[in-house]
């Protein structure tokens, strides 16, 4: 929140755990290529793969979290104090319909 950056407190946050999301997901989808690159031995080959797709992963979760914490205060900081409740509302309402449409 003490960010002093031209492009504002949350966007230099957003665009870095963005990065970081898509870099962890490409090094999920392509781990077993990856790991064989560097190891060729089978059994130490499998143990890193299985090391690296579970790092990639707590990687996405902890950058999809940051976004997702910074998008939501994002909305609330861009609007007028008088806007800002239904900002918020329709925010949230943005992320749970495609969840509503997914089950119905």
């Amino acid at each position: 929140d003490e960010s002093k950056s031209k492009w504002g407190r949350r966007r230099p946050i957003i665009m870095a755990a963005s990065v970081i999301v898509a870099w962890n997901l490409l090094t999920l989808g392509f781990t077993k290529e990856i790991v064989g690159f560097y190891i060729t031995e089978k059994e130490t080959a499998r143990f890193f793969t299985i090391a690296l797709a579970v790092l990639s992963l707590y990687g996405v979760d902890f950058a999809i979290n940051a976004v997702m914490s910074c998008s939501r205060s994002l909305i609330v900081d861009t609007l007028p104090i008088q806007k800002q409740q239904a900002g918020a509302a329709w925010g949230e309402f943005m992320l749970v319909l495609p969840l509503y449409l997914h089950e119905h």
